[in-house]
């Protein structure tokens, strides 16, 4: 076994540091290098640690691999959520495009449906992708130094781009107003070979500095020493430009916070002794130096994460909002009685009750208006489900006997719990009366099954979209041809428990011919994004198996332990499991489906079953039957003493 190099393990390059000139040089060289922003940095992140396609329910769509939790042991990591995933993708990639207001992202979903893994994911992406040396992230400080040689350095928390150092409009020696940034810009589009398509986000355009930099910039130009020497000679003295590595520890670049009241922006003194007041005295004569301080600030450049942002018990209000109302609609924060601008891609994270409690406050439209809600509900598929409790209970498995089928029924009986009955009215033409029926009449097993279901020909199924599909898109910007199998084949990939339709016995031959891509993604389609908001989640599953195993012998737990466990629970019901008072069984004088109309849950006795926790343990006990009768082999034994 080799040793090993802990000088190597722990070594660490060094930040490049540049001046003004050499920073200009590159950004003339390689401008789209320098040209980043939030969004485009979030969206390069996510796609930077590659990605697969995957078929669910007809409809492929990407699976990035940083969800995987890639980082570190895959315990923070999100199964199952791509249509989520991609809903936030396209949000984030739509604030390149926008000239006017911004936006923000709000995930909302029940508790423990993983709303917080993905902003956890997605912001560790980021971290790690700024420090990929071909990502070109830089910033500035101030350096004085006096004759001696000593010098002091002072920085900014809002990490500015040091291309912000060109003032949108100036005066020229002429007298004359100019932009020397507008001209700037024009320059390096003049440079281009296709200078049309240089699009160069509004940010820039219109982005200001904070006060205390535009302070010190007066100042050195005031200061007698600096006499004749015009602005750029003056960056070229005073600042230098560094690396920047966005960090969650740090909140450099990243802010995670909890609490609206943290959004304020404070503004704390300077502390310097004798010796550096002295070398900043002879630059900036009697100027005082001041740090905004703050969450804001501190994810400038990056990520600003709220999570639980619109609590309930916080007795958070319109006024805790105020900050985050002027950073989505103007881009800037207040300081100080006057501005700065910001380049934050805000996530918040909430969960229904607490969006439920901002919707009904009198003064939330404004902010209602400036965040784009993103649903994220539990699972419907059971293989997913099934990876997270494979690692979250993987003590269980090494510890005990486990039936094998076991958590494949603990996934289904969750998931189960969540699917809504079909009760789409309007159907294709073009279908049978025969296929309309079927589609009406899929049993909550059947419909669990063709959510988890495995795909025959994935090849097929993207080819086959119609030209209008949006998945030709995304398959465009990540540099796939969806009519060129050999540049897409190799992404594609399948879950390897998944199961094919054929092998469940819950469907004839005719009605297999049915259901093809197209009933399937009509199914999944009709309650999006409603279906899976309500259900048993992982959360309360997890702890019905750690009963199970209480109640087992200490050495095998088996399926019949895990179902009789659920049996007791739902007739112990709400008073001692409060997750139960959704339930049909215990609701009183309410519809078994909230998002669906009686007039729509009624008709076919197949509905009845579904939502109703009791019936949905035998459904799953024969499912159990099921799969035990297709694993027995069986033998004829010839007893004929001669043979």
């Amino acid at each position: 076994m080799e040793s090993l190099n802990l000088q190597e393990l722990l070594s660490h390059r060094q930040k490049k540091t540049l001046r003004f000139s050499e920073f200009i040089e590159g950004v003339m060289a390689n401008p789209l290098d320098y040209l980043n922003i939030s969004s485009s940095l979030i969206s390069d992140a996510i796609k930077y640690f590659g990605f697969e396609i995957v078929i669910r329910s007809g409809e492929p769509i990407i699976s990035y691999n940083i969800f995987k939790d890639l980082f570190s042991t895959g315990v923070n990591a999100v199964f199952g959520q791509e249509h989520c995933i991609k809903h936030i993708v396209n949000v984030i990639e739509s604030f390149d495009n926008e000239a006017g207001l911004n936006r923000g992202i709000v995930l909302v979903g029940p508790p423990a449906s993983g709303k917080t893994n993905i902003v956890d994911l997605i912001i560790r992406a980021l971290e790690e992708f700024t420090k990929q040396k071909d990502v070109k992230l830089y910033t500035f400080f101030f350096k004085f130094s006096d004759a001696d040689g000593r010098s002091i350095e002072i920085r900014s928390k809002f990490n500015h781009n040091p291309l912000l150092l060109f003032p949108i409009s100036m005066p020229s020696e002429k007298g004359a107003m100019i932009q020397p940034r507008k001209m700037l810009f024009d320059h390096i589009k003049e440079r281009q070979l296709n200078p049309s398509e240089m699009i160069i986000p509004n940010f820039f355009h219109n982005a200001t500095l904070d006060k205390r930099t535009l302070d010190i910039l007066e100042a050195l130009q005031l200061n007698p020493i600096n006499k004749n020497k015009s602005l750029y000679d003056i960056l070229e003295e005073y600042v230098r430009v560094e690396e920047v590595e966005f960090t969650t520890a740090q909140a450099k670049g990243i802010s995670n916070i909890d609490d609206t009241s943290q959004l304020r922006t404070r503004v704390n003194p300077v502390q310097l002794d004798t010796m550096n007041a002295a070398i900043l005295n002879e630059h900036l004569p009697g100027k005082f130096l001041y740090q905004y301080d703050g969450a804001i600030v501190d994810s400038n450049r990056g990520i600003l994460h709220i999570h639980d942002a619109f609590g309930i018990e916080d007795g958070s209000s319109g006024k805790d909002y105020k900050p985050l109302l002027m950073l989505l609609g103007s881009g800037k924060v207040s300081v100080e009685s006057t501005q700065a601008s910001v380049d934050n891609s805000v996530i918040i994270t909430a969960n229904i009750e607490e969006m439920k409690h901002l919707e009904e406050q009198l003064d939330s439209s404004k902010l209602l208006d400036r965040i784009e809600r993103v649903p994220v509900n539990y699972l419907l598929d059971s293989n997913s489900e099934m990876d997270i409790l494979r690692r979250d209970m993987s003590n269980m498995r090494e510890e005990y006997d486990v039936d094998p089928n076991l958590l494949r029924i603990a996934s289904y009986y969750s998931v189960i719990t969540r699917l809504l009955p079909p009760v789409r009215k309007k159907m294709p033409d073009h279908w049978s009366d025969e296929k309309k029926k079927l589609y009406n009449n899929i049993s909550a097993e059947q419909k669990l099954h063709i959510y988890s279901s495995q795909n025959d020909d994935p090849v097929r199924t993207i080819q086959e979209l119609p030209y209008w599909h949006s998945f030709h898109n995304e398959m465009i910007r990540l540099g796939l041809n969806s009519y060129d199998t050999g540049s897409f084949s190799s992404f594609i990939a399948s879950h390897p428990k998944a199961v094919n339709l054929r092998d469940c016995n819950l469907f004839s031959t005719e009605e297999l011919k049915m259901i093809d891509n197209e009933f399937m993604r009509y199914l999944w389609n009709e309650h999006f994004p409603l279906e899976g908001k309500s259900g048993i989640s992982v959360r309360q599953l997890q702890n019905i198996m750690r009963n199970t195993i209480t109640h087992s012998d200490g050495r095998k737990v088996h399926v019949g332990i895990f179902l009789k466990q659920l049996t007791r629970i739902i007739e112990e019901g709400p008073e001692l499991h409060h997750w139960l008072a959704g339930v049909a069984d215990y609701q009183k004088n309410k519809p078994a489906f909230p998002y669906l109309t009686p007039e729509q849950i009624q008709g076919n006795t197949n509905r009845a079953v579904y939502g109703n926790f009791k019936e949905l343990i035998e459904v799953v006990r024969k499912l159990y039957h099921s799969i035990v009768n297709r694993e027995i082999t069986v033998c004829t034994v010839d007893r004929n003493p001669e043979q």
